[in-house]
């Protein structure tokens, strides 16, 4: 996919950074994601925890090429509209991402006994 074709929107200001733009991933770097995340060994960042949406932090910086340094340096508040941004370039990795976590989530209940939860 020619870069010029993919979403992307700016985000005006985020604290001491201006005018960063995030961009639509390709389906390359989706597939990285769920892979990293897939692993038995991860661990989720705290952002991962802290933020509101259900996107992994690793998709944030793909999307802005922002360092892990540049955003824990922020505030949840100011990076709220950044998030927002990537969800609104990246649309289906954020109903794909909300699906596997009602998916695990209904897998663990099974496991422990429980109904599965409707998805």
């Amino acid at each position: 996919m020619s870069d010029c074709l993919r979403k992307t929107k700016t985000v005006p200001v985020l604290g001491d950074l201006s005018n960063v733009t995030v961009q639509e991933l390709t389906v390359a770097q989706v597939s990285e994601v769920l892979e990293e995340t897939a692993a038995k060994d991860y661990s989720p960042h705290v952002l991962d925890v802290l933020m509101s949406h259900d996107i992994p932090v690793r998709v944030v910086m793909l999307s802005s090429s922002l360092t892990e340094e540049q955003l824990v340096s922020h505030s949840t508040s100011e990076l709220e509209p950044l998030y927002d941004a990537v969800v609104a370039v990246n649309p289906s990795l954020a109903v794909l991402t909300e699906r596997l976590r009602k998916i695990v989530a209904s897998s663990l209940e099974t496991a422990s006994g429980n109904l599965p939860a409707s998805l």
